[in-house]
């Protein structure tokens, strides 16, 4: 049992490189705004870069929920955005926000180094 949890669990983790580097930033990049609704949104904040990308070119949204995940993001957002370092953004390109008629990418994933 334990040998195929490992093989599961390397087969993921060799798995998820591929998945994330199509929805890369390529590069890192200082925020420059967070905007974060009331009510009407469900939630919704929306991160801005200095240097958006083409594919996204307003910016990335992600659902700030009760869960933890979501508040990870937020924290690492505000943080990076408080303390002016870059960050790199790793985004779904075909999920657009309808909350807005501009292109937003839904965000998977920030690093801040």
């Amino acid at each position: 049992m334990k040998k195929t949890i490992s093989i599961l669990l390397f087969l993921i983790a060799a798995s998820m490189p591929l998945i994330v580097k199509a929805m890369d930033t390529g590069g890192y990049y200082p925020i420059s705004k967070i905007w974060a609704w009331a009510d009407y949104t469900d939630g919704v904040v929306l991160v801005q870069l200095e240097n958006q990308n083409s594919l996204c070119p307003n910016g990335y949204w992600f659902k700030d929920s009760s869960g933890a995940a979501s508040k990870n993001i937020l924290s690492i957002a505000l943080s990076a955005y408080h303390a002016k370092t870059p960050v790199r953004v790793y985004a779904d390109e075909n999920s657009d926000w309808s909350g807005l008629s501009s292109k937003e990418c839904e965000l998977k994933l920030i690093v801040m180094e």
